[in-house]
This record gives structure tokens, sequence and C-alpha cells, in this order.
């Protein structure tokens, strides 16, 4: 079966770092790994001297139509709760296909 990852690059609001790990931690990613297709799940911090938006999380994703999983992402994500901890303006996606590996 194909294998994506999805890379999501978010930051939170100035000042309310604490509650956008702990919904991203206690709450998204739960959320997100619902989606059908979605298989795994983790969380990233930038290093200097490459921060430009400060996480990302990138999720695993096995589908043998990735144009309908991602059509179901977006209907799920319409549903979920955004946090007002979660800066809107940061927020880009970027879907890669797993081309090689070990």
């Amino acid at each position: 079966m194909p294998r994506y990852v999805l890379a999501v690059h978010t930051r939170p609001v100035p000042g309310l770092e604490a509650d956008y790990h702990r919904w991203y931690d206690q709450v998204h990613l739960a959320e997100v790994l619902g989606v059908p297709g979605f298989v795994g799940a983790q969380r990233l911090a930038a290093c200097e001297p490459f921060r430009h938006n400060e996480f990302v999380a990138t999720y695993s994703i096995e589908s043998d139509d990735i144009d309908a999983t991602i059509a179901e992402f977006d209907r799920a994500r319409a549903l979920l709760r955004t946090p007002p901890s979660l800066d809107p303006e940061s927020v880009s996606f970027r879907l890669y296909r797993v081309i090689g590996g070990q």
C-alpha cells in the first residue's frame, strides 16, 4: 500500500505555549489519528539555525486513494476544535509520498 507523510507546521500564540502543547498532545493527535488511513503521528520542535515555524506534526498515512484520504481529513478538520493558543497564520501543510528508506 502506498505510504505518505503529511507535515503540518504550526506555532503557538505567544504566552499560550502550555495550552498549545497540551491541546496538541492530549486532544489533536488522537483526533487526526481517527481519520481512516492515518496510522501514526509525531511532533517535532525546530532547532537553530533552521527556525521558521517552530513546530511540525508529521502524520504517517497508508492509502490506496490518497485523494479520498485527504478529502476525509479535510472533512474531519472542519469539525475539530481549534484552540485560541494556535496561531492560525502559522498553519501550513505539505504532503509527501514515501519513495524509500528503511
